[in-house]
């Protein structure tokens, strides 16, 4: 969807891209506070039997006892670093493969994003 907003002026090109992440943003906070609540006593969207059940739940794991994790040990751990440098790997190689993946479709392989054949391939390419 962000190749079409950029190329088209009618709807005010790639500044439209931020506008329309701005409004479902703001779209998102008046939905969550409408329904999302922090606690199940001032929720008004549950039943008085849910609500009985989660306090119920709530009060059986404050009652178990807590564990705490490790970090000292695991900050002096080869595993945990192996893991911790894989998954940043994962995550640069992945940001790398998003931040190119327009170039490498017009360049390579010459797809114009105004046909909507090519929109379909453009978006086979992005998921995978």
């Amino acid at each position: 969807m962000t190749p079409i907003l950029c190329s088209s002026k009618e709807v005010g090109g790639w500044t439209s891209v931020y506008y329309l992440c701005g409004g479902l943003g703001i779209v998102w906070v008046l939905f969550w506070s409408i329904f999302a609540s922090n606690y199940a006593d001032n929720n008004r969207w549950i039943s008085q039997k849910e609500q009985d059940y989660i306090l119920d739940v709530v009060n059986l794991k404050k009652r178990k006892e807590q564990y705490l994790f490790p970090w000292c040990e695991a900050f002096h751990s080869l595993p945990f670093y192996a893991i911790l440098l894989g998954r940043v790997t994962f995550i640069t190689q992945q940001q790398v493969i998003i931040s190119y993946n327009s170039t490498f479709n017009r360049d390579v392989l010459k797809l114009n994003l105004d046909h909507l054949t090519e929109r379909a391939l453009y978006c086979l390419t992005s998921l995978g």
